[in-house]
C-alpha cells in the first residue's frame, strides 16, 4: 500500500496509514523442467490486512493473486535456494468502515510477483520450503479525489510449508 494525501491547496503530503499483518493460504501445482528450472501456478488468499489512520482502524484489504512464476534454483545437494518471477490475475477487495463505507471497492488487474526462497530436502520427494514475496497489483484504488489521490495495491507475503515431489 502507498498513498498519498492532497490538501486543499493541492499540494500533495505523506497520509500517516498504518497496516496490520495478516495470515493467508496459498497453494501451488508446478513442473520441475530442469535441475534448475521450475514452472508453477501459484493461487494465493489473504485474510485481510487491516489499515488504519492515527491509530483508528478504517478498512480492511483483501488480496488474492493466481500467477504463474518461474523459478531458477541453484541446485545444491538438499539445499536449494531460487529465484521467483510471475505474473498473472490480482483480485482485490477494500472495504471501509462506518461512513466511509461509500468508499468500498473491488476489482482486478494483473498482478506481478518476485522473490526468493529455498527447498530443503528431507527426502527424494519431501521438502520444507521458505519464500519471500512481493505482489504488485497494477490497479489503482481511486479514493474520494477532496482528500485522497490514489493507492497502489501491493503486498508483501512471507510463506513456509511442505512441498510433495513425485
Amino acid at each position: 500500500f502507498s498513498t498519498e494525501f492532497a490538501s486543499l491547496a493541492g499540494v500533495q503530503q505523506p497520509l500517516p496509514l498504518t497496516y496490520d499483518d495478516s495470515w493467508g493460504l496459498n497453494a501451488r501445482l508446478g513442473y520441475r523442467a530442469l535441475s534448475w528450472l521450475a514452472l508453477e501456478i501459484q493461487y494465493e488468499w489473504m485474510d485481510g490486512i487491516d489499515v488504519g489512520l492515527a491509530g483508528v482502524y478504517i478498512a480492511t484489504y483483501k488480496p488474492h493473486t493466481l500467477t504463474g512464476n518461474l523459478k531458477v534454483y541453484l541446485p545444491i545437494w538438499r539445499i536449494q535456494p531460487y529465484l521467483l518471477a510471475g505474473g498473472g490475475l490480482a483480485i482485490y477487495s477494500v472495504d471501509f468502515i462506518g461512513p466511509l463505507s461509500a468508499l468500498d471497492e473491488s476489482g482486478t488487474g494483473f498482478g506481478f510477483r518476485g522473490g526468493a526462497g529455498v527447498d530443503i530436502y528431507l527426502t527424494k520427494n519431501l521438502a520444507l520450503n521458505a519464500e519471500g514475496t512481493a505482489v504488485l497489483n497494477t490497479s489503482d484504488l481511486q479514493l474520494n479525489q477532496a482528500t485522497l489521490t490514489e493507492t497502489s495495491l501491493y503486498y508483501f507475503s512471507l510463506s513456509a510449508g511442505l512441498l510433495l515431489r513425485f
